[in-house]
């Protein structure tokens, strides 16, 4: 099983939010402004996932939109629930 994660690289200069693989060796990149979220890009860097994966992100990425793009492709998210978030997934 591979891993993937969405991970962003914060600050006042531009954010990069990239996919990589198991290793953490980017393979996919997107640059976005630095007040910018990062779930827009996420859902661009998500599309083409290989099947049994596992997506680690942090809270930020803990959207209905990002979780039904990772599940549909058969991939598992693990990204930890916001505190406000109704019928919490299990992880």
């Amino acid at each position: 099983m591979s891993m993937t994660g969405a991970y962003s690289m914060a600050g006042s200069r531009p954010r990069s939010t990239r996919s990589s693989t198991p290793k953490a060796l980017p393979f996919r990149l997107s640059l976005t402004a630095g007040q910018a979220h990062d779930a827009p890009a996420a859902l661009t860097l998500l599309d083409r996932l290989e099947p049994r994966t596992i997506v680690l992100g942090d809270e930020a990425y803990d959207g209905n939109p990002i979780r039904d793009l990772i599940e549909s492709q058969g991939v598992v998210p693990n990204i930890p629930a916001k505190s406000n978030r109704k019928g919490r997934p299990c992880f």
